[in-house]
């Protein structure tokens, strides 16, 4: 027995490189690197295996090509949610047998959603690319062998059995349908159909059958009834492996494929019309424009300003303030009441009021209540903010100054009653000045310093007054 010799990698790489030149001088362009169509060999519920058909190129630059994933930041600078199931994918370069490049993605999670998006990035020598591709992953078909053993359970007889058994498997089916019935799924923002099958899958249907069994048992959660467009926030109640059983596998099959184009479709459409709608720019808005009736104001409405009165406390800065000036004020009344009382002392000693009541400030000046003189320690603030009663003696106390004065200045002086000349020796006042040199207004003051004359002193003295001339007169 001759044995063949097995080519190692290295020589298959050689001869793929070697195609590839070929290729690429036969080829008539020189344009750069560009990618190509994707295609899926993947279905749902497996990990991710497509390839990336590499359309122009040059040999130079496919032996130092990098090919990788985008980085979750380029999907979020696209506007692309970066798909979980593209965690841990690896992008390659490799060969066909025909010696033609591609681009292999291997994935490591399963896929679960009937759409997903993949921005690849390829870098070379003389420049770099990224491309975004839309996949679309179509449930797998079931094979032979599950084939023949559905339509081998199918043509199996069933045994007899008692009624005692079929009341035991009644009884079971309605607590099967209890269970199903309690265990509703409330769809949340990302859910899809498929997603929410392959948590509970059971043995022995495919997807294709729970999908559409999903379907036909919750008919109000999918939008005109496309197992793509579940509704968000609804509740659907899983099917079971019987009910999905009584739904063919390949009409199950050939439905779902053909909601998954028909998705596409809209997909597609729905994707070109805002660049459409931006290109020609024909936005339009319809409606119907009414007349805003103003409402009636009453005629008699008039504006009315309410003025709220202010608690002021006593403690307040307010209070305080009010009667530091109130005490300010009284204290400039008494200034110049005391002014006032000194003009008319100048005056009266100037007209020759007496000078024990000119001198004496007792007389002038009030005493004050002896409850001031053992407070006066104290504050003024003190004073009127503890006590005020003090406020009535103030005020009494100016109106009896006010009084005095007005009494003084009205009642008549009695020493010009007394000393003064009378009406019949009076003269007419000039103003020639007196003998004295004293002013005309002082002729009638008392200039003689003499001691005045005791009694004893006037006895004496009396029999000479009497006879002035002596004895012998």
């Amino acid at each position: 027995m001759q044995l063949m010799p097995v080519p190692n990698r290295s020589h298959q790489l050689a001869k793929n490189w070697t195609v590839a030149a070929v290729w690429a001088c036969a080829s008539m362009s020189a344009k750069a690197l560009t990618l190509g169509q994707f295609s899926v060999e993947s279905g749902l519920g497996q990990p991710l295996r497509a390839a990336i058909e590499i359309t122009n190129y040059k040999v130079e630059d496919l032996r130092k090509l990098k090919v990788q994933l985008a980085e979750p930041a380029s999907f979020e600078q696209a506007g692309i949610a970066f798909p979980q199931a593209l965690n841990g994918l690896q992008a390659r370069l490799e060969f066909r047998g025909d010696g033609k490049p591609y681009v292999a993605l291997i994935g490591q999670t399963p896929v679960n959603d009937n759409f997903l998006d993949v921005i690849v990035e390829a870098q070379w020598p003389a420049g770099r690319l990224a491309m975004n591709y839309t996949l679309l992953v179509s449930p797998l078909r079931p094979t032979k062998a599950s084939a023949e053993k559905v339509k081998g359970d199918e043509t199996l007889i069933a045994p007899v059995v008692s009624p005692k058994a079929l009341a035991s498997v009644a009884l079971a089916e309605t607590d099967t349908k209890g269970k199903n019935v309690e265990e509703a799924i409330t769809v949340r923002p990302g859910d899809t159909a498929s997603r929410l099958v392959l948590r509970k899958m059971p043995a022995g249907v495919s997807l294709d059958q729970m999908l559409l069994a999903m379907v036909r048992a919750n008919p109000e959660a999918f939008i005109e009834g496309n197992v793509n467009l579940l509704r968000e926030g609804v509740q659907v109640q899983l099917p079971n492996a019987q009910e999905a059983a009584q739904v063919p596998a390949e009409e199950a099959r050939q439905t779902v494929i053909a909601q998954t184009i028909d998705f596409a479709a809209y997909a597609r459409r729905l994707a070109q019309t805002p660049m459409k709608a931006s290109a020609t720019a024909t936005r339009e808005m319809t409606g119907k424009v009414g007349e805003l009736q103003a409402p009636k104001q009453p005629q008699n409405a008039q504006d009315k300003l309410t003025l709220s009165k202010r608690e002021v406390t006593v403690d307040s800065a307010e209070a305080r303030l009010a009667v530091e000036r109130e005490i300010q004020d009284k204290t400039e009344q008494l200034t110049a009441l005391k002014k006032n009382l000194e003009a008319l002392k100048s005056l009266a000693a100037a007209s020759g009021l007496s000078t024990t009541s000119s001198s004496d400030p007792s007389a002038l000046t009030p005493s004050l209540p002896k409850a001031v003189a053992e407070s006066a320690p104290r504050s003024l603030l003190d004073q009127f903010t503890s006590n005020p009663s003090i406020w009535a003696w103030v005020m009494a106390l100016l109106a009896g100054m006010a009084a005095w004065v007005w009494v003084v200045r009205r009642r008549p002086d009695p020493h010009e009653s007394l000393f003064g000349p009378t009406s019949s020796q009076a003269k007419a006042p000039t103003l020639t000045p007196l003998p004295s040199g004293l002013p005309p207004q002082f002729a009638n003051l008392d200039l003689n310093l003499t001691p005045a004359p005791t009694p004893e002193s006037e006895s004496k003295e009396a029999p000479q007054a009497s006879n002035p001339r002596g004895p012998n007169s």
